[in-house]
């Protein structure tokens, strides 16, 4: 009997312990013409994840292998899709007809984020009124923003509570460290930061950036998280800086540049995550080596297999791989 018992237990364990692992889920999403929906957005509201289609209304999303989620997009009624036993996916919305079919951005809210901050008062100190997103100056190279335009995007908030509002675009300021959000794409406005533990960014050509607050790193800039996972977390302290023209000429010979310039460099860490140990590192093999010391053979195996240059996709990679 009390073998029997605890076979039971063990069962019982292992069943959730299964449902609590999350499937990749992947699949389209089309209006009733068979037209794809671009940027419509995908959630798996218990697991807090979440995506939006791409241009071709194609996602792929990490999920809980027993939760419904819910797809929204602007113009069109909402649907949900249970993934239970199921990991690929067609979905169908509905245009909004008359008046609905404009969606409006607090009536379509997922969730309640405190909004504050104004920066449009420091428009003229910063430059933003010639610098912002979509509106460079021709006369200065780079960016101080992390995608040239707006991109669509979630949050994490302090409650740990996933949000999204459908009429806001967002993006990141790489030098003041602001999380900046807008609704007419002309006015930006910074988010609080007291109220956000991350947020993820989608542009308009396909490129995804999720960013965490991680004071251990920096105070008072949000750090890219290229892989994470159950043992390790990789991330990078974007840095940004404003470049002034050094153009000169005798006349004869010219040297320097004759255009301002934002200039991008990073620093990178990892975390492992079971002895919460915080580490920075170069991008050099030998010392990606010592960072992954407690893995010595697989480390050396993702080396010796992937000679690419090392960069972000490279350790976005090399973090998929330790993290399995």
């Amino acid at each position: 009997m009390v073998k029997l018992l605890l076979l039971c237990f063990l069962l019982a364990v292992t069943v959730q312990l299964t449902s609590a692992q999350a499937i990749s889920a992947t699949g389209t999403v089309k209006d009733e013409q068979g037209n794809p929906v671009r940027f419509a957005f995908i959630r798996d509201r218990p697991f807090k994840s979440a995506t939006f289609s791409d241009s071709l209304g194609n996602f792929k999303l990490m999920v809980n292998p027993n939760s419904t989620l819910q797809i929204t997009g602007q113009g069109y009624s909402d649907a949900t899709i249970n993934t239970t036993n199921n990991t690929t996916f067609e979905v169908v919305l509905k245009h909004l007809n008359g008046a609905n079919a404009v969606v409006n951005g607090s009536s379509r809210t997922q969730g309640s984020l405190s909004l504050g901050n104004s920066t449009a008062n420091q428009a003229s100190q910063l430059g933003w009124s010639a610098t912002m997103p979509g509106h460079k100056l021709d006369a200065v190279h780079g960016s101080r923003y992390f995608f040239d335009d707006w991109a669509y995007g979630f949050v994490i908030d302090d409650k740990d509570s996933l949000v999204q509002y459908p009429s806001y675009l967002y993006n990141y300021d790489k030098i003041g460290g602001g999380f900046l959000y807008t609704q007419d794409t002309k006015t930006a406005m910074e988010i609080n930061r007291d109220y956000i533990k991350s947020f993820t960014l989608f542009s308009s050509n396909g490129e995804t950036a999720v960013f965490e607050k991680a004071p251990d790193i920096d105070k008072t800039h949000y750090v890219q998280v290229l892989a994470s996972g159950k043992k390790y977390k990789i991330y990078k302290l974007v840095k940004t800086d404003f470049v002034k023209s050094n153009y000169s000429t005798n006349g004869i010979t010219s040297q320097g540049n004759n255009y301002d310039e934002y200039v991008n460099s990073g620093d990178y860490y990892v975390l492992n995550i079971g002895s919460n140990q915080l580490q920075k590192f170069a991008l050099r093999k030998k010392v990606i080596k010592l960072a992954f010391a407690a893995e010595a053979d697989k480390i050396n195996k993702f080396l010796t297999d992937n000679s690419a240059d090392i960069d972000d996709a490279y350790l976005s990679k090399l973090g998929d791989y330790m993290n399995n």
